[in-house]
């Protein structure tokens, strides 16, 4: 695959030119002649500079020279650029003047490089240190660095990079994909192609989410004079560690190699700056500008470490505005960190291969995290994202000035930093000194909106008549998240100043009872009260009152209850009986089960029933309220616009006698997902139900319906289950045979192998085993894969490879006793009795060896390997036409298996070892040949014990007859005779 440049389509010819009829320059719009019309774009830096075109035009002339002008620009300002980039602390800061310089021209930068997109690679490039002079750039536009959790190659990471190559030669270069290589910790990884075990990992950028086996990753590289090009590169079986490492990107052109230090690259892109707050420097705000990604997360994780380290523990980890938007892997990281800081100080684990939080950490908060949005007004326990630093500080602060003397508080709410007033005023207030009443009344103005909530919060601290009147003032109007603040405040207030003020507020009709404010009071305080201005209001609201106002009166038990439940029911809409059949039924209590059935009655004369109250009256057993219910669902089950599946099901859990002729009347009409669904819940209600049309699924030509029956009886894995799945399995065998003779797939056909593999058990293991010769060549593979993971799971494959082990160390004794063992544990593993017989054939002991084989024979009659072992018997005991009959009879239903033939191989051996024996040396090359042919056969199906094959007694004669012959069939190379001179 070529790794070329994109251009826009039809706008541009190979030379750069104009490929329309009339060709204009593109700079001053004029016509001209192709030749002539050359502007190009090359990069350079982070600027994308351009040549003049071969206009005679002025304006041409002097749009080159400014350009020129402009890439000459960057290389000054691009030191500074880095500068500012620089993450560690006390790192040199560019003037304000240059900042709004760079910061302009990066934005210029920005939308030239907009006008760009679709001819030229898109990716800013900036020139990393140490390549200012070379004629080949490097640079990333895109990376992610994973980490596989599942599968063979669990707790492998991986690098997928977008590798930026711009050609400062005049003379077109290409890199192949094998030139690129991965550095890291003096070890070094080619890159490669997308192993199976990585095609389903989904890859997480800014731009989007992939799956990894989509992206097309480049086999060369190629780039034309003064271009750029750019390209996807996978590097694979990366060592896993809880920190990123140490990586640098090395790519041979010709001779040379260049190279980019991967690790420095992305953490300049993160734009880190520290800055530490607070009394003895004890808070430390990272403040991120640029891009935060799964390689510089590493950067960030150390930079918080380095601040632990020197005795700040409390973070905030802050972005700027022009800090790109987190992936929602990053933001969940972030967030995992903070909230595991609040446990206490040790260290995260790893999530997802990012590296886990500074060990030793205190509270941490975020702030104005990009694209995630923050709801609550104010701070709550689970918190970890604020909406400014204001906020986030006062966070991790909550008990920093605990210990500081008052009079230095009062100086601090003055002097400190912006960022800080709000932490200091809510230390102070806790104190709640009398003479301090003042200024937090003052405060309580502030045009700082953190501290003028901080204030007013301090405020219910204090025992006096103006900061209730105050607090109460805000609270009644009900209208903005402060007043919600200072419903807070007064419902956390010790003072009952406080509440019996709002309560004589509302009384007197200076606000509503109703309102969001005064409810959080209300929910907080639950008296009796409140529950008596709720009961007054809720009696005069014309529409649904809150349901947080029903739950005060639910929670405290007002005696006038019932009165308002009849006048709800009477005017409410469905929406509030839903609601208030919730409220009753968490109360879980008889009197709220009561209330609850009332509800519930009332709203089944007009409306179905949802599960949770389905599940209520399979718990009550209220007949009255059944017969309601049955008479509703009924009813609905003739609409064919409702999920009636769903009601069907909904109908099961009650398991009234009735419902089984409801079920039969209405099952037919059903479409057939919600048969399904139906099947899914008769289990558990009906088995004799559920088995008549489980097996009426399993016959009908709907797949989806076969899929549903095939998961119900997977999850019933009664005898009767695998019955049903056995003769559907048979059924759909036969109708998948052709008139060719060539069976062909199907999806039910897979799903009944599936279904049957799930229970795994002996039954399933059997009967996978009749059926593997016999199924669709494409399925082959998925049944062998099967069988494989029920014997693993079977409770006798411990001792099996143990008693494998033994016998590779020739321990045979112990090898003896284990075999036993696992034949106790499991007597239905065909598997035991095969591994034996080839243990006892090792030991020469040919008549067990022959009764294991045939009661493997009789366990798993269709196992090639039966075959084998009854036919070497044969011929070791002078039957050697009856045992290369046998085996030749089995050899079209198992050409295609490896160790088949290899043990095919074998038998042929040890028949040419008999043949030598009697003297019949015709015989003897006959069966060496044939031998020679199962071995070659076998090695390139994929046999790979090759070192066993060399010592295999029952090969000893095959090698004794021709050894060349026998390497060569091994695939080894083998010296050629030298010619007679």
């Amino acid at each position: 695959m070529m790794f070329e440049a994109s251009r826009s389509r039809g706008s541009q010819g190979p030379d750069g030119g104009c490929r329309a009829r009339r060709h204009r320059c593109r700079n001053c719009g004029r016509n001209a002649r192709p030749p002539r019309c050359v502007l190009r774009r090359q990069r350079i830096g982070q600027v994308l500079a351009m040549k003049a075109c071969d206009c005679s035009s002025a304006v041409c002339r002097g749009h080159g020279v400014a350009l020129s002008c402009l890439a000459a620009t960057v290389a000054v300002l691009w030191a500074g650029v880095v500068a500012a980039a620089d993450p560690r602390p006390g790192a040199s800061q560019p003037q304000n003047g240059a900042a709004r310089t760079i910061s302009k021209f990066l934005e210029a930068l920005k939308s030239f490089e907009r006008g760009l997109r679709g001819n030229q690679v898109t990716a800013k490039l900036p020139v990393p240190p140490g390549q200012e002079d070379s004629d080949i750039v490097l640079g990333l536009q895109q990376r992610y660095l994973g980490y596989v959790r599942y599968g063979i190659r669990v707790n492998e990471r991986y690098l997928l990079v977008q590798v930026v190559l711009l050609n400062r030669r005049d003379e077109l270069v290409t890199v192949r994909a094998a030139d690129i290589r991965l550095r890291i910790d003096d070890k070094s990884y080619p890159a490669g192609i997308v192993p199976s075990e990585y095609r389903s990992q989904a890859i997480e950028t800014t731009e989007g989410r992939r799956i990894l086996h989509t992206f097309r990753l480049a086999s060369r590289l190629t780039a034309a004079p003064q271009r750029a090009v750019a390209g996807w590169v996978l590097f694979p079986g990366l060592p896993a560690d809880e920190r990123v490492p140490q990586m640098t990107l090395e790519v041979q052109v010709g001779k040379k190699v260049y190279r980019l230090d991967v690790t420095r690259y992305e953490t300049q892109r993160l734009q880190l700056r520290t800055e530490l707050l607070g009394p003895r420097e004890a808070i430390g705000v990272l403040r991120i500008a640029g891009e935060l990604n799964t390689v510089n997360v590493g950067a960030l994780a150390d930079a918080m470490q380095r601040l632990v380290d020197g005795g700040t523990r409390r973070l905030v980890v802050s972005f700027a505005p022009s800090a790109s938007p987190l992936t929602s892997q990053l933001r969940n990281w972030l967030m995992n960190v903070i909230q595991r800081s609040r446990r206490g100080p040790t260290q995260t684990r790893v999530i997802n291969g990012l590296p886990p939080g500074p060990a030793g950490l205190g509270p941490v908060a975020a702030a104005n995290v990009p694209g995630f949005t923050v709801g609550a007004e104010f701070a709550s326990a689970n918190q970890w994202a604020f909406r400014s630093e204001a906020e986030a500080v006062t966070a991790v602060a909550y008990d920093l000035f605990d210990y500081v003397p008052t009079a230095e508080l009062r100086r601090m709410v003055q002097r400190a930093d912006p960022r800080l007033r709000a932490a200091v005023v809510w230390a102070l207030g806790r104190r709640s000194e009398p003479g301090d009443l003042d200024l937090f009344l003052q405060l309580a103005k502030d045009p700082e909106q953190a501290v003028r909530w901080a204030a007013v919060r301090g405020l219910a601290w204090f025992d006096d008549q103006r900061a209730a009147e105050l607090l109460v003032s805000r609270t009644v109007r009900g209208i903005d998240a402060e007043s919600r603040v200072a419903a807070l405040a007064i419902a956390e207030s010790p003072h009952p100043r406080f509440s019996q003020r709002l309560l004589q507020a509302v009384r007197g009709g200076a606000g509503r009872a109703t309102s969001p404010a005064v409810l959080i009071v209300a929910q907080r305080l639950r008296t009796r009260e409140w529950a008596d201005v709720l009961f007054e209001a809720l009696q005069k609201v014309p529409k649904d009152p809150p349901p947080e106002a029903l739950s005060v009166l639910v929670a405290v038990g007002h005696p006038r209850l019932p009165e308002l439940v009849d006048l709800l029911l009477e005017r409410g809409t469905p929406l509030l009986h839903r609601t208030m059949f919730s409220l009753f039924r968490s109360q879980r209590s008889a009197e709220g089960d009561r209330m609850a059935l009332k509800v519930l009655k009332h709203y089944l004369r007009s409306h179905a029933p949802d599960s949770v109250m389905v599940s209520f009256l399979a718990t009550v057993h209220d007949q009255e309220a059944i017969d309601l219910m049955l008479a509703r669902l009924e009813g609905e089950l003739n609409k064919t616009t409702s999920n009636r599946g769903q009601l069907v099901a909904l109908l099961l859990q009650i398991g009234d006698q009735r419902l089984t002729g409801i079920v039969r009347r209405h099952y037919e009409k059903l479409r057939p997902y919600e048969r399904g669904t139906v099947l899914m819940v008769m289990r558990q209600f009906d088995s004799e139900l559920f088995y008549e049309y489980a097996e009426r699924a399993l016959r009908n030509e709907d797949r989806s319906l076969v899929n549903m029956a095939v998961q119900a009886l997977r999850y019933d894995g009664s005898d009767r289950a695998v019955e049903l799945l056995y003769a559907a399995l048979k059924r759909e065998l036969a109708k998948t045979q052709s008139e060719s003779g060539r069976r062909t797939s199907s999806a039910s056909l897979s799903y009944l192998i599936s279904g049957i593999g799930s229970i795994g058990d002996a039954r399933a293991r059997r009967v996978l085993s009749e059926i593997a010769p016999v199924v669709p060549a494409n399925l082959r593979a998925y049944v062998a894969t099967l069988l494989r993971s029920l014997r693993q799971q079977s409770p006798a494959a411990f001792f099996l490879a143990q008693a494998l082990e033994a016998k590779r160390k020739k321990q045979w004794s112990k090898a003896e006793v284990l075999y036993r063992l696992a034949e106790q544990a499991d007597p239905d593993l065909s598997e035991v009795y095969l591994s034996r017989g080839e243990f006892r054939l090792l030991r020469d002991d040919l008549e067990s060896a022959e009764r294991d084989f045939r009661k493997a024979g009789e366990l798993d009659p269709h196992n090639g390997h039966v075959v084998t072992g009854l036919a070497i018997i044969a011929v070791r005991k002078g039957r050697v036409e009856e045992g290369l009959k046998r085996l030749e009879t089995a050899v079209p239903r198992y050409d295609e298996d490896a160790v088949f033939l290899y043990n095919a191989a074998c038998v042929y051996s040890r028949a040419c070892e008999a043949a030598v024996a009697g003297g019949r040396e015709d015989a003897a090359r006959r069966y060496a040949d044939r031998a020679l042919r199962f071995l070659s056969d076998s090695v390139r199906r994929g046999f790979g014990d090759l070192d066993w094959a060399k010592e295999d007694p029952d090969l000893a004669a095959l090698r004794r007859f021709d050894a060349v012959a026998f390497r060569r069939a091994l695939g080894e190379q083998t010296p050629e005779k030298p010619s007679p001179k």
